[in-house]
């Protein structure tokens, strides 16, 4: 059952595209760097 999980999880991840979960990780490295900006400024 959990590795059929696992599968399930992986194949919906491709169907919606590797884009949006690129595009994900670059908003989280984004905002950690706009909170390391705004850290060394203030």
């Amino acid at each position: 059952m959990h590795d059929f999980g696992f599968a399930g999880d992986e194949i919906c991840a491709y169907k919606i595209s590797p884009c949006v979960h690129a595009a994900g990780m670059a908003a989280v490295l984004f905002g950690v760097m706009l909170f390391v900006m705004y850290g060394k400024l203030h």
